[in-house]
């Protein structure tokens, strides 16, 4: 994508993406070429981007001050923290859309990780940024605007086949880890820790699963 190839990229792609339509595997790809191919560094960091990032934080920084309120939390303290969060997230995210590590299939998340890591292990934590740091609440958060992302029309596309499928898949992986996790003597707790990452999605669903049950969680990392 070097020159005027990313500018044709991007073009074509969008051209794909119309034609094939939203909700197929054609379209998806190209939508995702075109967003490659328009990323640069002059679009990334120009103040109308810049802007649609700081919307997006003074919206969801409101709506998690609120949700952190009623879950007993100080929404004063979260609300001084938050800002220094988000622009790591926003970090990750920029780091994550280096052409390098799309090649690569390197997910935003790793650099997530890299930095957190980074950070409690030079600096520390900042008393004024803990009540901030509340990853359990962003985890189920985000795994509930995941499920409302999932549009009505969609699900319907799927079919009540396609529904039922998905349903017993979930539910016989989960159910046969948990199996074989007791067989090779794990407690339960730890057992349905695995079982919910293995049968439904990874660490969100291991991190929303020790919240539920008031698992260990030393166990959980």
């Amino acid at each position: 994508m070097l020159g005027n190839d990313r500018k044709a990229i991007e073009t074509a792609a969008a051209q794909v993406a119309k034609a094939a339509g939203r909700n197929t595997v054609a379209g998806t790809v190209a939508s995702e070429i075109r967003g490659h191919a328009a990323a640069t560094p002059s679009k990334v960091f120009a103040w109308p981007n810049l802007a649609k990032a700081l919307w997006i934080a003074l919206a969801w920084g409101a709506i998690a001050a609120i949700g952190v309120l009623l879950i007993g939390g100080k929404a004063g303290a979260f609300v001084a923290g938050f800002p220094a969060v988000f622009a790591l997230a926003w970090l990750a995210r920029v780091l994550a859309g280096n052409g390098l590590f799309i090649d690569f299939g390197v997910e935003y998340v790793i650099f997530a990780l890299l930095t957190g890591l980074l950070v409690s292990n030079t600096i520390g934590i900042p008393a004024w940024l803990k009540p901030a740091v509340q990853t359990e609440f962003y985890i189920k958060t985000g795994l509930v605007i995941l499920g409302a992302g999932l549009l009505f029309l969609e699900v319907l596309q799927a079919g009540a086949l396609g529904i039922v499928q998905a349903v017993l898949v979930v539910t016989v992986i989960w159910y046969v880890c948990f199996w074989l996790a007791r067989k090779l003597r794990v407690d339960d707790d730890f057992a349905a820790m695995l079982s919910s990452s293995v049968a439904i999605c990874g660490v969100s669903a291991a991190i929303a699963t020790c919240g539920a049950i008031q698992g260990d969680k030393k166990k959980l990392s």
